[in-house]
């Protein structure tokens, strides 16, 4: 049986954008996903939305570090929302949990997004 490829689905929450992972973000869907997150990062602060995303490889743990940057360097905010286990715990092995702010769910890191000021540019 051959594995679906992930999907990235950016989608609009009043101001904010969620980036929607539907799989795994590995080697070779990381770029993709890294795009996408560029793009929406352009234009406001953006919730990723891992509940269903299983599995992250360096490469997708790569694209959040990614992310979490050019966030600051755009003048947004990013946050990690309803991560699955698995993820929660990659997540934390690596720290990312403690560089990106991370949120049971997505409309409680659209709530939290919304009440802070956006991060200074470093």
């Amino acid at each position: 049986m051959a594995e679906q490829p992930s999907t990235f689905v950016i989608t609009e929450l009043g101001t904010l954008r969620v980036a929607t992972i539907d799989g795994d973000v590995d080697m070779a869907s990381a770029d993709h996903f890294e795009r996408a997150l560029k793009k929406a990062l352009g234009t406001a602060d953006v919730v990723i939305d891992l509940s269903a995303c299983g599995f992250l490889d360096s490469a997708g743990l790569r694209s959040l570090v990614s992310a979490a940057r050019e966030a600051t360097r755009q003048g947004h905010g990013l946050a990690l929302a309803a991560p699955t286990p698995e993820v929660t715990k990659l997540l934390g092995l690596t720290g990312i949990s403690d560089a990106i702010p991370t949120h049971g769910s997505v409309e409680e890191a659209a709530q939290r997004l919304t009440e802070s000021p956006p991060p200074s540019r470093g």
